[in-house]
């Protein structure tokens, strides 16, 4: 084989481990993306609705996630009652948070410091990054 003007024999190797090689470079690709769309659902958290993390710790929990699915930003969990957030999470999980978080989450929704500008944008990336 040439290879950039010089050459070279080709080396065969057997096919469990060429099979390996693919393997773990697709493992790589697919760990470098999953890494990169949780950085940017973290970051859409602090610009959209940061008050999310003071109800919920951890931002890939079930609850969080279905939050996020259900009622994606401050305004319209605004508008809503916490039985509507209860019966909206056990629409989605079989052991849903309580009435206390939905009333905790409401409450923070109320006086949200998140980003009040181009919402459907917002909407479409956080349903793009949920879909990953």
């Amino acid at each position: 084989m040439v290879k950039n003007g010089y050459y070279s024999f080709t080396r065969t190797t057997p096919e469990a481990f060429e099979e390996l090689r693919v393997f773990f470079s697709n493992r790589d690709s697919v760990v470098t993306r999953l890494v990169s769309a949780k950085n940017q659902f973290h970051r859409w958290v602090e610009v959209v609705f940061p008050e999310l993390r003071q109800v919920f710790k951890n931002l890939m929990c079930k609850g969080s996630l279905a939050t996020l699915r259900l009622f994606s930003t401050p305004e319209e969990l605004r508008e809503l009652e916490p039985r509507d957030v209860v019966c909206g999470w056990k629409s989605l999980m079989k052991r849903q948070p309580g009435e206390i978080k939905a009333r905790s989450l409401i409450a923070l929704a109320s006086h949200s410091v998140g980003s009040k500008q181009a919402t459907y944008a917002y909407k479409l990336h956080l349903k793009q990054l949920l879909a990953e």
